[in-house]
């Protein structure tokens, strides 16, 4: 695995702490565990039609105005709401490939630009919080 998939550091605003995770065994561990979680959050909630679709449109997005995404991530978005119509009609649906799919996707993404642009995430933390 790239080390710009692994995290390296976990921030707890609350705490005002930063651990550092130094250990690649620990690093590795932690990523992944952090990453099975959330792509087996998207296989359960594929059952109700919309869902992951609703989920995986809401964090895409979220994460295109955090971190100043370029336009292919709007292109992304915008298949998965095309998808999204389809699936609440009932004519289509992600089932385990997709939904693990999409899980994986949105893992990666997400650590990949929290190691890379951590400022602006906490800024916006600190701003939610006041």
């Amino acid at each position: 695995m790239h080390e710009e998939f692994l995290l390296k550091e976990i921030y707890f605003d609350d705490f005002k702490t930063i651990y550092l995770l130094n250990n690649k065994l620990a690093s590795l561990s932690f990523t992944a565990l952090c990453a099975l979680l959330l792509i087996n959050a998207f296989n359960m909630c594929d059952g109700i039609n919309g869902l992951a679709h609703s989920i995986a449109i809401f964090w895409l997005t979220t994460l295109t105005l955090i971190f100043n995404l370029n336009i292919t991530f709007y292109f992304i978005i915008s298949i998965i709401l095309l998808s999204l119509i389809f699936n609440i009609k009932g004519k289509y649906f992600l089932g385990n490939s997709g939904s693990l799919l999409l899980g994986t996707f949105i893992s990666l993404i997400t650590i990949y630009h929290y190691n890379h642009s951590k400022p602006s995430i906490l800024f916006l933390l600190e701003l939610s919080s006041t």
